[in-house]
């Protein structure tokens, strides 16, 4: 079972595939394991008695797969077929797990038997043209042939290649913003050219590819409520800094900041938008209209018989006055309000999710499969109830899945449309977030089974996908839709290799992670709900020197009182589901401060707090580039959520040291707040004082100017005090 003695010796390396945290009976014979099979002599655990060790089949490269029985620890035979062409060195291929069809190679042994084996399979890869057969009359099926069997599967009713030309539509694929010669005045594009800022009086961009004919619709994401003039114009529009989309003949355009419509003349025409609204943008070139949408909600038609003909096409096109920002959607995510009988300018990968759909359909089969080895029979159970245990059977099945799915989960439409709502499904359920540990098992296998730069590009793409979703949901009454992103982003956070991933080199560095922590304020409130929710309104009409109402209950007049209650309840009824959200947000800054991580390296306390160092620095002395710096009502509420992270930790510490509090009444800083403060804080009896930092912009006092203090009380939430430095903590 050895591999052939012709092969290079360097072409091969041991891979131990560590599930120790799965299971961890083996963990003391981990070293002798890696020794024995790479000297190819008896594994033995820590005891001394021998393991057996069985052969469960070949790589393609002529690498064996081995498995302690009874453990969960894999050890792979990994032959490299491709030599790096700088330094001479050996480069492994991405990790190949289907075993080898040679005949003249052993049938796998070791995991079950061949009937059970077949069974299994074909309960897991379903064939959706023979209809169901009886067991006795299908073909025996096992690892050797099942790469040829999932082949044939995932070609069966693959639509046809995406890219191919529309007709209707002129222009590359993918769909971006035209950066090189559709522009006007200055603009900050974003990386992937989808993303707009202006940094000028009024500047001018329109997309690369223009539509003729048809029915066609994009999105935008509004991420500032400005002036800005949204819509469709042809290849021959003239922009300035002066007139933009909607001022030319040829041009129409929908501006939510002054709600009104523009084509050279304007009227009065819509809603106004806000931050973190979704304007979709129809053109009908059959009839010859122009609609706009608002949050999935039609605004009615703006322009009838725009100009059609020959040599007339009309591109996506935007134009926005100084700091004003936006992101586009082509199609290259799933739009978030798809219009029946509306193309999106981009095409879908529709072949790429066809395979992702029915790869995550066999993920599924396996999670609710059990194998009964003792009476040789299938058994349905619960995905939610499933663990990664290290059965061979099980691996080697989901590994043959994975060499095929984890490609594709480096593709941000199919990360959000597949892997991302399947994930929001787990927790539909409801309940708390530890309830659901099967999102955990998930990572783990991804992190086992997919190569590091896979899972890397897969959770980039799925908290980028979970960002947006979160800061362009629309407000409702119970905040369902922002509970329900937070609770997916807390429960991945919870992984420890992801979250380290995540702290090191994406919540701060490629995200603008503080949107996390913002709750939006609804600008219409009766699609808000809010009217239902507080049904009226009621101020105090006498105030004292402080502005609390001096008037006793007593005084009220009985429709005062009835207004008051009934406003009281309407507030507490809010403040109850913002606390929700809010709790969910303290949670994750308690999951990026831990300081308890059981793996080696940095703890991620550490890693966040040399990005929130770093990210502080650049806000606070403007120095970070336009498009990552903080808006102040990000940052308010970011900073208030980790004063609350901090204080849980500050509590947390007390409760478990009560002698920190000494006779004197003074309270030693436990070492769970302490590591996160910087020198410059200081802390006496629940209070917390930061010096050198303006109170408003955070940005550090001058050095030859008198400093302040920023006073917190960590207990009651009182109101921040100011004093000069120096002047005693009891001033």
């Amino acid at each position: 079972m050895e591999p052939s003695t012709g092969e290079s010796a360097i072409g091969y390396s041991v891979l131990i595939a560590d599930i120790q945290r799965l299971n961890s009976q083996l963990s003391a014979g981990l070293p002798e394991l890696a020794a024995a099979t790479a000297e190819q002599r008896p594994v033995r655990a820590a005891g001394g008695a021998a393991l057996p060790c069985a052969v469960i089949g070949h790589d393609d490269g002529g690498g064996v797969y081995r498995c302690v029985s009874g453990s969960s620890v894999w050890v792979r035979w990994l032959q490299s077929d491709t030599m790096s062409s700088k330094g001479g060195g050996t480069a492994l291929t991405r990790r190949n797990y289907r075993l080898a069809s040679d005949m003249d190679k052993p049938r796998s042994t070791g995991i079950v038997n061949e009937k059970m084996l077949s069974d299994y399979l074909h309960h897991v890869f379903p064939s959706t043209k023979q209809g169901p057969t009886l067991a006795s009359l299908r073909k025996p099926l096992g690892f050797q042939d099942l790469p040829a069997h999932l082949e044939k599967l995932l070609s069966e009713d693959t639509p046809t290649e995406d890219g191919q030309a529309v007709d209707g539509r002129l222009g590359p694929q993918p769909v971006v913003l035209d950066h090189t010669s559709g522009f006007e005045g200055l603009l900050f594009v974003d990386d992937d050219l989808l993303g707009v800022i202006g940094h000028s009086n009024f500047s001018s961009i329109r997309a690369t590819t223009c539509v003729y004919k048809g029915k066609w619709a994009y999105e935008v994401l509004i991420s500032s409520q400005g002036l800005m003039q949204i819509g469709w114009c042809t290849l021959s529009c003239r922009f300035n800094q002066e007139e933009g989309v909607g001022d030319t003949p040829d041009s129409y355009a929908y501006d939510g900041n002054r709600v009104r419509k523009w084509n050279v003349t304007t009227t009065n025409y819509g809603k106004s938008w806000a931050a973190g609204d979704i304007v979709s943008c129809l053109i009908d070139l059959d009839e010859g209209t122009i609609t706009f949408c608002l949050n999935g909600q039609s605004l009615g038609t703006a322009f009838t018989n725009i100009k059609m003909g020959p040599g007339i096409a009309y591109f996506p096109a935007i134009s926005l006055s100084f700091k004003e920002s936006v992101a586009f959607n082509f199609g290259s995510r799933p739009l978030r309000y798809p219009v029946d009988g509306y193309l999106p300018l981009q095409n879908p990968p529709a072949a790429d999710l066809m395979k992702a759909h029915k790869l995550l359909g066999y993920i599924k089969n396996v999670l609710s499969t059990a194998i009964d080895a003792q009476e040789e029979r299938l058994v349905e159970k619960d995905c939610a109830v499933w663990r990664l245990h290290g059965e061979p059977t099980v691996l080697v099945t989901l590994a043959h899945i994975f060499n095929h799915f984890a490609p594709l989960m480096c593709k941000v439409y199919l990360v959000e449309d597949v892997l991302m709502n399947f994930l929001l499904g787990i927790l539909e359920g409801g309940g708390s977030v530890d309830e659901h540990p099967l999102i955990q098992q998930l990572l783990d296998l991804f992190w086992l089974l997919m190569e590091d730069h896979e899972v890397n590009e897969c959770l980039k793409q799925l908290m980028m996908s979970l960002l947006r979703a979160y800061r362009f949901s629309p407000i409702i009454p119970d905040l369902g839709f922002q509970i329900h992103y937070l609770r997916l982003t807390t429960a991945i956070l919870r992984h420890e290799k992801s979250r380290k991933y995540l702290l090191s080199n994406v919540l701060f560095d490629v995200l603008r992670s503080v949107v996390f922590f913002y709750i939006k304020t609804p600008l219409r409130v009766k699609e808000a709900g809010l009217e239902e929710l507080i049904p009226t309104t009621w101020w105090p009409t006498h105030f004292d020197k402080e502005g609390k109402d001096e008037r006793e209950p007593k005084d009220e007049s009985a429709d005062e009182r009835l207004r008051r209650r009934a406003y009281e309840r309407g507030c507490q009824r809010l403040k109850k589901r913002i606390e929700v959200v809010e709790e969910l947000q303290v949670q994750i800054l308690r999951l990026l401060l831990n300081n308890k991580d059981k793996s080696t390296g940095e703890a991620s306390r550490y890693i966040f707090l040399n990005k929130f160092r770093k990210f502080l620095q650049e806000n606070a002395s403007n120095r970070g580039h336009p498009t990552a710096l903080c808006p102040p009502e990000y940052m308010v509420c970011f900073l208030h959520r980790l004063i609350t992270a901090v204080r849980g930790c500050w509590d947390e510490g007390h409760r478990k040291s009560p002698s920190s509090v000494s006779s004197d009444g003074t309270t030693h800083l436990p070492v769970t707040v302490s590591s996160l403060l910087p020198a410059s804080c200081q802390a006496d009896a629940h209070w917390l004082t930061l010096t050198r930092w303006s109170p408003i912009s955070l940005r550090p006092s001058p050095p030859d100017a008198p400093g302040t203090a920023r006073r917190f009380d960590l207990v009651s939430g009182q109101n921040i005090r100011r004093k000069p430095v120096g002047a005693g903590l009891d001033g």
